[in-house]
């Protein structure tokens, strides 16, 4: 209720935005007991009423709220709390708020409504204005979730504002009826049509509260959908609503005015665009008979430029054409006008000059190699990624400029980001169970461009420290120099193992799909056991160098969540120097498949061998093959696949190991799949293959869950032992981090 001085607002109620549209005096009768009656106001008419009419008549174009939606009240400490509801007090950064009279329902919308009001103030003490923005507000939450005509009052007592609420009835939405609707699904209708109230509540309940404004532009969309499906001159008319008070319903009535189906008819391209036909056909392919939508042209449209830019034409032009005056429905022909112009070259870089020696020196070196070459996004994309790897920026932006007819330059700007970081993870993993790990990290060393980084770890199995620089741009080039220092303990199975040694790696992203890698590796090992034959525990101090290659070809469409496209890992090592000689071949192809938005395949194909100088014994047992475990054939834990020691259950390894997998995921709910595999797999001693000794291939079928996480999926899978032998377990589970291939 409103007192003398106080004012009325017009308020934006659906935008939650506050507009003062007309202000002035509202002189009325206090109602509550403890207000101080005006001496003015005993008569029925009298002058203050007559100026709250004209004041009226000269605020005409203002629309008021049928109820104020927050106002003031006098306080009354006596004021009861209705029984079937509770307060909600919130206190944040000194400041405190009570809401009273909240249905048990609405507890969570209120707080966090209150919260966030507070959140944002910035004051330091309650007022008159927040207590009424907050009433404001929380009324406006009330409308959302269903209450149209809940009334918030607001007073302050003691530092604390009070807002007295009155729900008042819920309504939600009822049964919904599509007019006129003869060719879309009325699930699909429905979905658009109750779409913004259920991205305002955050949920997808099948009868929301409802509310008018959110109907109706639900209605809009449902109108454009229909428009999206050809039926340009669709006409969604404004719903219709049936309050239903028995049932504290309301039922919404959708008539719909769907007019001719327009359909894409002939699609032809002209101009010069036979030099890329190939490429130009399969984008246009399929268009024909698909419902018309400019959306549709507009998305092909873009294909083509982007086509062409790809390629070099920078300045390339597309552009289409349809005449839909010729037609009252049915087929529309489109003609596509390609426009190339001329190829372009890249003939310089120019760099901002506020970035730091080292982020200037990391900008030009991954760039350089673009000038004088022809412009291709596609290669820009791969400089752009091995500059921003080397964490020395937060931003970095390339802008093409066109320079003449046919030449342009990169205006390569951006903004540093901290050059410390620090870091600290627990997790945990079947084979090295809980894990606790910690990292600092320092980019641009020196104001180099170069990168440090001190890691330890510990888990169940040992503790690994390693001490890293890394030059993004060696030689200031497009290769990455990474070098190390490590220690590594490890006590597993029946063996304990200590290695230190140190790493270097070259390597460079030549594309976007294909990477190489050369390593060199050289350590100083220690081994020991109480339990393993010398036999099979092999050389138990020696010192190992090795060098080698690799490659890496990915067509996947994410390396970390992959659902389509191919990835080939290839690596050939050798000894060189120290007491061990063998060579070492690994090579993995692995294939992804979707067949539905939430069904996708994996295939892989995993082969590696070693060939020892001599034997296998004279090769450290940490050096052999090994299978069973997440990555491999899951019926088994992590290495336990193959021959055992005499004493003990330690693996000993072999010389060659396979596995092959095909597994099948079904998304259930948003980033939670179920997965259904199948592994087989050998581990033998001989130089042999899986077809030629198939009474060695084990095989598992299995049951997973993916949670997909932004650094990767949480693993867990079961795989079951479909020809399980004397001595060996019915199953495995594992627990992990990313996807088994």
């Amino acid at each position: 209720m409103m007192k003398t001085g106080d004012t009325i607002e017009a308020k934006a109620e659906g935008l939650g935005l506050r507009a003062a549209c007309c202000r002035f005096p509202i002189v009325q009768p206090a109602a509550h007991p403890t207000a101080t009656k005006s001496p003015n106001s005993s008569g029925r008419f009298g002058p203050r009423v007559s100026v709250l009419i004209i004041a009226l008549i000269l605020c005409a174009t203002v629309t008021l709220p049928a109820q104020s939606p927050a106002v003031k009240e006098t306080p009354s400490p006596n004021t009861p709390v209705p029984a079937a509801t509770v307060s909600v007090p919130v206190e944040l950064q000194g400041l405190s708020v009570r809401a009273d009279g909240v249905s048990q329902t609405n507890v969570d919308d209120v707080k966090a409504v209150l919260e966030e009001q507070l959140g944002l103030a910035g004051d330091t003490s309650m007022s008159d204005p927040l207590a009424d923005d907050m009433a404001f507000f929380l009324r406006q939450r009330l409308l959302d979730l269903g209450y149209p005509e809940a009334t918030v009052a607001w007073t302050v007592e003691g530092g604390t504002a009070v807002l007295k609420v009155e729900e008042g009835p819920r309504y939600l939405v009822g049964t919904i009826t599509f007019e006129g609707n003869t060719s879309q699904k009325e699930d699909d209708l429905r979905a658009y049509l109750l779409r913004p109230t259920h991205e305002k509540l955050g949920r997808n309940d099948a009868n929301p509260p409802l509310v008018e404004n959110d109907i109706q532009k639900g209605a809009e969309m449902v109108q454009r959908y229909f428009q999206a499906q050809g039926y340009l001159n669709a006409v969604v008319a404004e719903p219709q609503i049936t309050m239903r008070s028995e049932t504290k319903t309301q039922d919404i009535l959708v008539k719909i005015t769907e007019g001719p189906r327009y359909d894409i008819g002939h699609v032809s391209v002209t101009g010069d665009w036979e030099s890329q036909r190939k490429e130009v056909m399969a984008a246009i392919e399929g268009m024909t008979g698909q419902p018309f939508s400019e959306v549709k042209i507009e998305e092909v449209r873009k294909q083509l430029v982007g086509l062409y830019q790809q390629r070099g034409y920078f300045a390339a032009e597309v552009i289409s054409s349809a005449d839909l005056s010729r037609v009252r429905g049915g087929p529309v022909p489109v003609v596509y006008q390609v426009i190339p112009g001329n190829l372009f070259r890249i003939v310089g870089i120019s760099v901002a000059p506020g970035f730091s020696k080292g982020a200037d020196r990391i900008v030009r070196a991954s760039f350089k190699r673009s000038v004088n070459h022809v412009y291709s996004p596609a290669d820009l994309e791969v400089m752009h990624k091995q500059a921003l790897k080397s964490d020395v920026f937060s931003r970095l932006d390339v802008t093409p400029k066109k320079m003449t007819d046919d030449t342009i330059t990169l205006e390569l700007t951006g903004e540093e980001g901290p050059t410390r970081t620090r870091a600290a993870y627990v997790g945990y993993e079947t084979f090295k169970g809980p894990i606790v790990g910690g990292e600092l990290r320092k980019v641009n060393i020196f104001n180099s461009g170069n990168a440090g980084q001190l890691k330890a770890e510990w888990s169940g199995v040992g503790i690994t420290g390693v001490a890293r620089l890394t030059d993004p741009a060696v030689f200031n080039t497009s290769h990455t120099l990474d070098m190390s220092l490590y220690a590594d303990g490890q006590d597993i199975f029946d063996y304990k193992r200590q290695s230190y040694g140190g790493k270097v790696v070259l390597s460079r992203q030549w594309t976007k799909e294909f990477s190489t890698n050369i390593f060199g590796d050289y350590s100083m090992n220690t081994s020991e056991s109480d339990v393993l034959t010398p036999e099979e525990l092999g050389p138990d101090d020696y010192n190992l160098g090795i060098v080698g290659f690799s490659t890496i070809i990915d067509f996947r469409d994410s390396p970390v969540l992959p659902s389509k496209g191919f990835v080939f890992n290839g690596s050939i090592s050798g000894t060189l120097g120290g007491d061990i000689s063998y060579t070492r071949a690994d090579f993995s192809f692995a294939y992804f498949v979707r067949f539905t938005k939430k069904m996708r395949a994996a295939l892989l194909a995993r082969t590696s061998a070693i060939r020892p100088e001599r034997s296998l014994d004279e090769v450290p047992i940490d050096l052999r093959l090994f299978n069973g475990g997440a990555n491999s054939v899951r019926s088994f834990a992590e290495r336990e696949m193959g021959l055992k020691s005499i004493n003990g259950d330690t693996p000993v390894g072999g010389t060659l190991s396979q596995t092959f997998s095909v597994e099948f995921s079904y998304e259930v709910a948003k980033n939670l799949e179920l997965a259904v595999f199948t592994d087989m797999g050998t581990l033998t001693r001989e130089e042999d293959t899986v077809f030629s000794r198939p009474e060695d291939v084990r095989y598992a079928v299995g049951l997973g869950i993916r949670y997909k996480l932004p650094v990767g999926p949480l693993r867990i899978d079961y795989g079951y032992n479909l020809n399980r032998e004397e001595g060996e377990d019915m199953g495995a589970l594992h627990i992990t981090f990313g996807y088994a291939f």
